[in-house]
């Protein structure tokens, strides 16, 4: 199914969370997921999610595509600047498996935000267990000045969570 499978190192998590009556919760131990490069792309290797201290709780993600919104496909090149106001959707260059209990989440990087004023539009963005595409950042610029995006730029965080999946029960009214 995905060629060139290659494994990208998690820290080891176990939460403990004690769950209310009748709420479904996996109990996970992961230390690696599958990842893949988009097709086209050959030199994906250097886009697979990395951390870049000990201490990092996300994973870089790294603009590899400037894409269509509509039809996620190629739209552009690099160096590619987005204006003051404006939209760029990005892709990343990796497809990642993530497993049943898990989510991942896609998040600004505070450095952008608070010098750059560039954010994600849809922040933060769900990666779910059964999502097999390609993970795509829609960056905006909210600044007055243009701002430019290289291929390998790190533009987002990965991070992941644990999935609660609860059974809602209709009540009249609920406790305050």
């Amino acid at each position: 199914m995905l060629d060139n499978i290659y494994y990208f190192c998690l820290v080891v998590f176990d939460l403990i969370i004690s769950a209310p009556e009748g709420c479904v919760f996996l109990d996970i131990n992961i230390s690696s997921f599958d990842c893949t490069g988009v097709p086209g792309v050959e030199d994906w290797e250097k886009f697979i999610p990395a951390r870049q201290s000990d201490g990092a709780a996300a994973f870089d993600l790294k603009a590899c595509r400037v894409l269509d919104p509509k039809t996620r496909e190629v739209c552009g090149t690099f160096p590619y600047t987005i204006p003051p106001g404006g939209f760029a959707l990005f892709g990343t260059g990796v497809i990642i498996a993530i497993p049943p209990g898990v989510a991942g989440h896609v998040l600004p990087r505070s450095g952008l935000a608070t010098r750059d004023h560039i954010t994600l539009a849809n922040s933060p963005g769900e990666v779910d267990s059964d999502y097999r595409g390609e993970i795509g950042c829609s960056m905006h610029n909210e600044g007055t000045e243009p701002f430019t995006i290289e291929r390998g730029y790190r533009i987002a965080q990965l991070e992941f969570g644990k999935v609660l999946t609860p059974v809602f029960h209709r009540v009249e009214s609920v406790d305050k």
